[in-house]
């Protein structure tokens, strides 16, 4: 998976929230195009999950998934 797939999620019209999984088990809930962010100089991802934000290597991202499919859509 790379940056520009996961910021391809959050331009969508019309956006559909989605879950970004790490392949550490970690998932984030992105319900809104602003909770995700990319930092344009590296392969990070910054994520805002309701009260927290973290930020990681896109190499940690397993898969997207759209909230409410039961396919993975998108595997890294």
């Amino acid at each position: 998976m790379t940056v520009d797939e996961v910021m391809a999620y959050r331009r969508a019209k019309p956006f559909r929230p989605f879950i970004l999984a790490l392949k550490d088990g970690r998932r984030f809930e992105i319900l809104q195009p602003f909770a995700v962010s990319r930092n344009s100089a590296s392969t990070r991802i910054g994520v805002a999950d309701h009260d927290t934000g973290e930020s990681f290597d896109i190499s940690l991202v397993s898969h997207v998934e759209l909230i409410g499919d039961t396919a993975r859509t998108a595997r890294g």
